[in-house]
C-alpha cells in the first residue's frame, strides 16, 4: 500500500446549488494513508471508497453556497469563483467520512463548475 500522496480526481457530476440550480461539478483531492491497517481492512476498495465519499462530500458542500453572487462585488463566497473557504469547507466534510480508515485528506479543490443548461 502506498503510503506518500495519492490523487483522485471527480468528473463532471451533477449537484445543485444553495439556490436549487442545476450544476455540473468537477473535483480533485489529495489524500495520504495515516493508518494502513484501518484503510486496508476498514474498506474493500480503498479508492472506490474515497470516490464516493468525495462526491457525497461536494455535494453537501455545494448545496451551501449560490453558483454566483447576486452583486459581483459584494463579500462572500460562491461556486463559480475560487475559494479557500469553500476548498476548507470540502475537506472538513469529506475528513469526517473517512477518519475512520485511517485517511488524512490533504486538500479539496473545485476544478469546474458549470451551470447546467436549461432543457426546456
Amino acid at each position: 500500500m502506498f503510503l506518500g500522496l495519492q490523487t483522485i480526481e471527480i468528473l463532471k457530476m451533477q449537484a445543485l446549488d444553495l439556490d436549487g440550480k442545476p450544476l455540473s461539478i468537477s473535483a480533485q483531492f489529495v489524500f495520504r494513508i495515516a493508518d494502513s491497517f484501518s484503510a486496508s481492512f476498514k474498506t474493500d476498495n480503498l479508492n472506490k471508497f474515497l470516490y464516493n465519499q468525495g462526491k457525497s462530500a461536494l455535494r453537501a458542500v455545494a448545496v451551501k453556497y449560490p453558483y454566483h453572487l447576486k452583486n459581483q462585488s459584494s463579500p462572500g463566497d460562491c461556486l463559480s469563483r475560487q475559494s479557500l473557504t469553500i476548498d476548507q469547507h470540502l475537506v472538513d466534510v469529506f475528513q469526517k467520512s473517512v477518519d475512520f480508515i485511517g485517511v488524512k485528506i490533504e486538500s479539496f479543490q473545485l476544478t469546474s463548475v458549470d451551470l447546467q443548461k436549461d432543457n426546456n
